[in-house]
């Protein structure tokens, strides 16, 4: 038996707190913001999420407003399957994606809120390393059980000055410094490895 697609899904929710037509409305309306009618990719998650509000609205209180929003969210972090997913970085808008991706496989691999947020901080933290010192790279996002491993890696020149950065001595005007030493106390594993042809950092926690 085939499992039912994202646009059947969203219908199946829509229809526990709407009526039939109402429903069909407003899964219409979101359907209209996605490339593929099979998911939300990460980009498009704001803008779906829009377009059910602002259809919704229209038959529902707030209270039931913010019930069915919370019933989609799950949906949305549930569609996200995939046990490796590997994001080009080279600008902010790269980085608003892998953010968010990572975010929502945290919670879709039952990851705590808290812990799905320290995942999309340490993702941002690494891309945004990425962006402002590199000529791009790849944020590599893999789901281990109970545990997510990050794998950062970019085209740079390297980073020097290392026994200092995590020894917390080091103090650089951009703040690289500062924002590995947190993401080393913030993981449960990590490991770096850097020279004249780029970096490549691994992170792992528990969810």
């Amino acid at each position: 038996m085939s499992t039912p697609n994202f646009e059947t899904r969203l219908l199946d929710v829509l229809s526990r707190f709407l009526s039939p037509i109402n429903a069909g409305v407003i899964a219409d309306r979101c359907r209209r913001v996605l490339q593929d009618r099979e998911r939300v990719t990460a980009h498009e998650r704001e803008r779906f999420l829009a377009a059910l509000r602002s259809g919704a609205a229209l038959f529902m209180s707030t209270r039931e407003l913010s019930e069915l929003e919370q019933a989609v969210q799950t949906e949305i972090t549930g569609a996200v399957q995939a046990s490796v997913r590997e994001i080009p970085i080279s600008n902010e808008d790269d980085l608003r994606v892998a953010r968010t991706t990572a975010r929502d496989m945290a919670l879709a691999l039952r990851g705590s809120s808290l812990s799905a947020q320290r995942i999309a901080t340490t993702v941002s933290e690494l891309g945004r390393n990425i962006v402002a010192y590199t000529p791009g790279g790849t944020i590599r996002l893999e789901s281990l059980g109970k545990r997510m491993r990050i794998v950062a890696s970019d085209r740079g020149q390297g980073i020097g000055h290392l026994q200092e950065v995590f020894s917390g001595r080091y103090r650089s005007k951009t703040g690289l410094g500062r924002g590995l030493l947190g993401i080393r106390q913030m993981m449960e594993h990590f490991d770096i490895e850097t020279g004249p042809h780029g970096t490549r950092i691994t992170v792992e926690a528990s969810l």
